[in-house]
């Protein structure tokens, strides 16, 4: 009779096991499939689909892509490109997880993956979603700031692009953002015909993301206004650069 009652409350714990592991395994595919796509900053991007195969995207020249299937094994990622058309995805593997740092104005969640062989390198793809919501207050170059609603402004009229939200701040030069070829291809399209090797400042017509702005006004001459933190992203030549900096509110429609 013991033997009997032992095997049946092993034989519970080991179903109930099983239904929690499954819970856990649903719960993370969900939160996979939430997200439209997870990507990072250097262009790189992974897409998950409900038939259970997943879109990889790596930024390059030429990019690598390629489709294959993932499981679920242990709270981890998993998957293979056994049979990818390209030379450089094929073969490769990653294991990944889903982790959680917080952080004033990047995202906030993030699947972090590695490589099963050390020539292939690790790389995060980040929930575009999980940053703070506007009006999120907090610090930048001890600059206190408000966080804003993530939207596309526009260069109005030619100005620096600043380290810190300072008129007497260094700045970026705008032929420095990416390689000078590249910056002159987006001066092109932007119809200007300035001299890309002396155009320093962020030219009118120029697009940046807006991401937070300072609590109160700077006065600077005869404007009183918000200083903007913003971000440049630029590709060329199968990688992305991403510079944060400040634009004077006057200089900027949105």
């Amino acid at each position: 009779m013991f033997i009997k009652k032992s095997k049946s409350i092993i034989i519970i714990l080991f179903c109930v096991t099983n239904l929690i592991a499954q819970e856990v395994t649903n719960n993370l595919n969900q939160q996979l499939l939430a997200v439209k796509e997870w990507n990072n900053s250097n262009g790189d991007s992974i897409r998950f689909n409900e038939n259970g195969t997943l879109i990889f995207h790596e930024e390059s020249e030429p990019v690598i892509s390629g489709e294959t299937n993932y499981t679920i094994e242990s709270k981890m990622v998993l998957f293979k490109f056994k049979n990818s058309s390209d030379p450089r995805l094929k073969g490769r593997e990653y294991k990944c997880n889903l982790k959680f740092k917080e952080h004033d104005y990047l995202p906030k969640q993030y699947i972090a993956c590695e490589g099963k062989s050390k020539n292939v390198k690790a790389v995060n793809f980040y929930n575009p979603n999980s940053i703070n919501p506007p009006d999120h207050k907090y610090e930048i170059q001890d600059q206190k700031v408000v966080s804003t609603k993530r939207t596309i402004g526009t260069v109005n009229s030619d100005v620096f692009f600043r380290e810190k939200a300072n008129v007497n701040s260094k700045f970026f030069a705008f032929n420095q953002l990416s390689s000078e070829e590249c910056m002159g291809d987006r001066l092109r399209d932007l119809k200007s015909d300035s001299d890309i090797s002396k155009q320093i400042k962020l030219p009118q017509g120029f697009s940046v993301e807006i991401i937070a702005r300072t609590e109160s006004m700077h006065k600077i001459e005869k404007w009183n206004n918000y200083w903007y933190f913003v971000s440049t992203s630029l590709g060329c030549y199968g990688g992305v650069t991403t510079t944060y900096g400040w634009i004077y509110g006057n200089f900027i429609s949105f």
